[in-house]
């Protein structure tokens, strides 16, 4: 476990984290066979970008608000995908009936 400086946001560093590009340096540099560990020296050589202090704040921010709207464009997806085969089954069940004459 490595602290975090108070200059740093913890949750600025956890964004960084689980970064694509960092997710993929981890990967890329684990070793081991039955346990996948990640050297100190190797961590020690990650070059992690670090803006200023208020600066972090609003990627935090932004990656927040960016976040949520993924969020509830996934809702609406989910609500259209619903709409969509409620439709269909309906469609199908009137195409299906006998017509009475």
């Amino acid at each position: 476990m490595i602290p975090i400086p108070d200059f740093i946001s913890s949750r600025y560093m956890l964004i960084v984290l689980l970064s694509p590009l960092i997710q993929k340096r981890t990967l890329s540099k684990l070793r081991g066979i039955a346990y996948k560990g990640l050297n100190l020296g190797h961590l020690r050589e990650f070059l992690i970008p670090l803006p200023p202090y208020k600066e972090q704040i609003r990627i935090v921010y932004k990656v927040d608000e960016l976040f949520q709207i993924c969020e509830d464009l996934e809702k609406k997806v989910k609500q259209n995908q619903n709409l969509t085969q409620q439709l269909l089954q309906s469609a199908l069940k009137e195409a299906l009936e006998p017509k009475v004459n």
